[in-house]
């Protein structure tokens, strides 16, 4: 009989845990498990929701938290009132929205996950004093506890047990293949460009604003230098604002929410991560199985350094240093990483092992 499960996420957009689950639902055998997705968006018509709709899906969208915070929780009541599930896991970057868990304990839902996905937050003084209450009440909601990392579990679930999953990929997908490259550069006439890149939520955490700067420099070194920005988010606008007032409108390309990532990583050069504070960026973990010279905040965790892709530097440094240092590391020779990749467990197939044995444990 094939089981149901649950997943409660704020969207299907650009975001890590998104890339995650949807990974792990192209390969798992949708024959005995099938996805489906409670979200509270606005967006109802990304192109993840519409590849989760073909694989068998089952989409719905509730009212926005905490805009619509009465209202969403009214909704999520009389949806578990009206859907039984054996299993919801719920993916957070805080422990600010937990109605799911908690209605789903109230209709006795009986395997209740929380999925760590962040060793921080960024929220208001309010939103932070919610998530570290709400941590005392974890133990009576949830009944399984998951982390991208280490740091994250800790970070969200003091001293329970919880096990680490990795953000795993395809690893195939991502290995380095020039003709792919040559096909996507010239679809954005990029051909001979210098070209770097980031892929993220435009939100405060992934300083956007920061790389601007950095690559602001960059095109003052390089004047044939290019800027890829894949995904979408609140800051979009601000964003863009501050391109045209620093004349990169036409070095910037804003891509939107893509599902070819593993493709626009073949055409980049570099790719620059001044991330404020990370869990395990899922993003990184594809930038290194596509061979992508890496410039990355000292602030995201060491553990996402699985190849030697990988550079740290410090957010106290100026936008000037960052450049030098980008501009130096697009020197290195490009490598296949798949093994070392595979070696270190981000291999996409034996996370969907270890999920199906959480599911079906």
């Amino acid at each position: 009989m094939m089981k149901r499960i649950l997943h409660v996420l704020n969207g299907l957009g650009s975001g890590g845990a998104e890339s995650f689950i949807m990974n792990v639902y192209r390969n798992i055998d949708r024959e005995k498990i099938q996805f489906d997705f409670l979200l509270r968006t606005s967006n109802n018509s990304s192109a993840l929701i519409k590849e989760a709709e073909k694989l068998g899906a089952n989409i719905y969208i509730l009212s926005s938290f905490p805009r619509h915070v009465f209202k969403n929780y009214l909704e999520v009541k009389a949806f578990f009132k009206n859907h039984k599930y054996e299993v919801i896991h719920v993916h957070a970057n805080a422990l600010i929205y937990i109605t799911p868990l908690i209605i789903g304990r109230k209709y006795h839902v009986a395997k209740r996950i929380l999925h760590s996905h962040n060793t921080n937050t960024a929220c208001g003084v309010f939103s932070n004093f919610l998530h570290y209450w709400n941590r005392n009440f974890v133990g009576l909601l949830a009944n399984e506890y998951l982390a991208c990392s280490n740091e994250a579990g800790k970070w969200m679930f003091k001293e329970r047990d919880f096990l680490v999953l990795n953000n795993a990929i395809d690893v195939e997908q991502y290995v380095y293949n020039y003709k792919v490259r040559k096909d996507i550069r010239e679809k954005l006439k990029i051909k001979d460009k210098l070209v770097f890149g980031h892929v993220g939520r435009f939100v405060e955490v992934k300083n956007h604003e920061f790389l601007l700067d950095i690559f602001k420099k960059i095109v003052e070194k390089k004047s044939d230098a290019i800027l890829i920005l894949v995904g979408t988010g609140k800051l979009l606008n601000q964003v863009k604002e501050k391109s045209e007032k620093l004349n990169l409108q036409e070095k910037v390309l804003f891509m939107g929410e893509r599902n070819d990532v593993n493709n626009l990583l073949q055409a980049m050069d570099g790719f620059i991560f001044p991330s404020i504070y990370e869990g395990l960026p899922f993003t990184l973990i594809e930038a290194q199985a596509a061979g992508l010279p890496i410039l990355a905040s000292d602030t995201v965790s060491e553990d996402v350094k699985i190849t030697d892709c990988i550079e740290f530097c410090s957010l106290n440094i100026s936008p000037s240093e960052w450049a030098d240092k980008a501009v130096e590391m697009v020197k290195k020779e490009r490598k296949n990483n798949m093994e070392m990749i595979k070696e270190a467990h981000y291999d996409i197939n034996g996370t969907v092992n270890r999920l199906i044995g959480c599911y079906n444990k």
